[in-house]
């Protein structure tokens, strides 16, 4: 499959997760509609916390009271989209040829479970190279 371009409407947030999935995942028809969605959310979600940069956390009200806001909400349901259309994409994690659906939690442990071998085979090539003979003297 050749380099599918990014959908028209992304901004730079939403292309460059684009292409960054897709250099290593290779999705069918239905993942890159949700891929599609994922980008537009990122975008989304970068203009508004943008905007929310600009503003400030606090707001004046209608009646000139200081107020939370507005966008504080919206910019966590956005984050939580963010997660579901992940977890819904299923990208392959490291050492996997396909995919699959996780909770936050699987994916926590597989994560825990791949540092702790990397430490591991870190300490045990340490350890062969200790042991290796100095060869003939």
């Amino acid at each position: 499959m050749g380099e599918k371009r990014p959908p028209a409407g992304l901004k730079v947030a939403g292309k460059r997760l684009w292409r960054d999935v897709l250099a290593e995942f290779v999705p069918n028809a239905a993942e890159l509609a949700l891929l599609e969605q994922l980008c537009l959310t990122v975008d989304e979600l970068a203009e508004m916390k943008a905007d929310l940069s600009e503003m400030g956390l606090v707001v004046m009200g209608s009646r000139n009271q200081p107020r939370t806001n507005p966008l504080i909400p919206v910019i966590a349901a956005h984050r939580k989209l963010v997660d579901q259309l992940v977890t819904a994409l299923g990208v392959p994690l490291p050492g996997e040829s396909v995919g699959r659906r996780r909770s936050a939690a699987a994916k926590q442990s597989i994560d825990t479970r791949n540092r702790q071998e990397r430490k591991l085979r870190g300490r045990l090539a340490s350890v062969q190279t200790i042991r290796q003979p100095e060869g003939d003297v």
